[in-house]
């Protein structure tokens, strides 16, 4: 009696969607003897998980679930963040997939003018504080799924040392903009340091859970900052955008 095996065959990725578009999502999951759950499990900005039930018939040995998020009917805004992933059982044993994320982006159009304008700021790129912070949540995620106590202690060092460091560049970056009073010069650089502060302290939280290897209470706390990392990036895309549309520079 084997364990079933499940996956997230669509989108099976990260995506970036306006805030008012349905996210379909399919899941498939098989077990040699037959299925007694096939769930979708998804978090917004790290809230209580909720479950849609995706299996049509206990005892099948093969499933093919979909479902659609509505992501209007969670009222998002540009930098909010849903996760999910997917899980099958069978007698006795459960199994998860990996887990992806949702992520709420602005309407393009505002951008797509000021790059059109020719502002030299439209060009470059957005800080990836968010992507290194996925790659932590995903990291953990492993931990979670699929626990190894031979190697949690030498885990849990690394993965707490690694959100620790970001969280010193996230607080460190607000500071910098601080100290040179740019903040000051428009209220997105204001918005900006505030998420970049509101990051780095759900990152410490996260970091204290880390060490000891508590993985599922850091989890929150990870996908907390992953969310305000996105706000903050999300208010540096409408800083390039006013930077753009002056004809402004770097």
């Amino acid at each position: 009696d084997a364990p079933p095996s499940v996956k997230v065959v669509f989108p099976g990725r990260d995506t970036g969607v306006n805030p008012i578009e349905e996210v379909r999502v399919k899941v498939e999951a098989e077990d040699d003897y037959g299925l007694a759950g096939v769930n979708l499990h998804y978090s917004v900005n790290g809230a209580p998980e909720k479950v849609v039930n995706l299996l049509p018939r206990a005892g099948v040995k093969k499933a093919e679930g979909k479902t659609t998020l509505a992501l209007e009917d969670f009222s998002l805004s540009p930098g909010d963040v849903v996760s999910y992933y997917a899980t099958a059982r069978d007698a006795r044993t459960v199994v998860k997939s990996d887990i992806f994320f949702v992520s709420a982006q602005p309407f393009d159009l505002r951008f797509s003018q000021a790059q059109a304008s020719g502002g030299g700021g439209a060009g470059e790129e957005d800080p990836q504080f968010s992507e290194r912070q996925k790659e932590i949540i995903g990291a953990t995620w492993n931990e979670i799924k699929n626990p190894k106590p031979e190697t949690a202690a030498a885990e849990a060092r690394f993965l707490s040392d690694m959100q620790a460091k970001l969280s010193d560049q996230s607080h460190s970056l607000a500071e910098r903009i601080r100290a040179r009073n740019i903040d000051d010069s428009s209220p997105e650089f204001k918005i900006f340091t505030e998420y970049m502060d509101k990051a780095s302290a759900s990152m410490k939280t996260a970091t204290a859970h880390l060490r000891p290897g508590r993985w599922n209470d850091a989890m929150p706390h990870e996908q907390k900052a992953l969310q305000a990392l996105l706000r903050a990036e999300a208010a540096f895309r409408d800083i390039r955008v006013a930077f753009g549309a002056q004809g402004g520079g770097s």
